[in-house]
């Protein structure tokens, strides 16, 4: 459940499937994505009740856009949507997304706590992409995770965000995951290895920050 950051080059539902199909298990990833869409936007969207209604789901991952709407709504609307994923059988995933320059009236270190607050209120687990495009701009500022509008995710982006979604379904270290889905070949390997060390290091404190919670 997103918006553009996670539809833009192409989506990551299908490499996300690609990656946690390659254990040989049969697994499915259904969008619900709508450009510009905060969580608001999604909780009064009839197509997501319909499907959460339908059932069937084992994971729900929930993209939201705070700088789309303000700080309140997100935590209301997370908090709803929680709930409803959970009434249908499924577990909720926060999906933690990124600051951007159109929309800069909240920072990224403020965007990371806000989802802090989220995960650890409903004891929902969390993607902490945000917390590593952070950490790339930190130490490795020559990779650019952002596209040319300066708000969506370049390939790097969103190679980094599906990497953190996989790890953190799968509980996995993915240093040594040298599985490139197709969409990402273009990739550069070393930048690839470099991206999935920040990744683990990022997924790896989440962990012990939820466990000294």
């Amino acid at each position: 459940v997103g918006n553009s950051f996670t539809f833009w080059n192409g989506g990551l539902w299908f490499p996300l499937q690609e990656l946690l199909g390659a254990t040989g298990q049969e697994v499915i990833v259904r969008p619900s994505v709508q450009g510009g869409a905060s969580l608001a936007t999604h909780s009064a969207r009839r197509r997501l009740g319909r499907q959460l209604s339908d059932g069937g789901h084992d994971l729900v991952i929930l993209q939201g856009d705070i700088p789309e709407s303000t700080v309140d709504a997100f935590e209301e609307n997370a908090a709803a949507l929680i709930s409803r994923v959970r009434d249908s059988g499924a577990e909720p995933l926060l999906f933690m997304a990124w600051d951007y320059e159109r929309l800069g009236w909240l920072s990224l270190e403020e965007i990371i706590a806000v989802h802090h607050r989220v995960a650890d209120r409903f004891e929902v687990p969390l993607a902490p992409v945000g917390d590593a495009f952070l950490r790339v701009r930190k130490l490795r500022p020559d990779m650019d995770l952002y596209d040319n509008d300066r708000e969506h995710p370049s390939l790097l982006g969103s190679y980094l965000a599906l990497v953190i979604l996989h790890a953190t379904i799968m509980h996995s270290d993915p240093r040594a995951n040298e599985s490139m889905p197709r969409a990402f070949r273009r990739v550069d390997m070393a930048d690839a290895q470099s991206l999935r060390e920040i990744a683990w290091a990022v997924v790896r404190d989440e962990r012990e920050r939820c466990l000294e919670q």
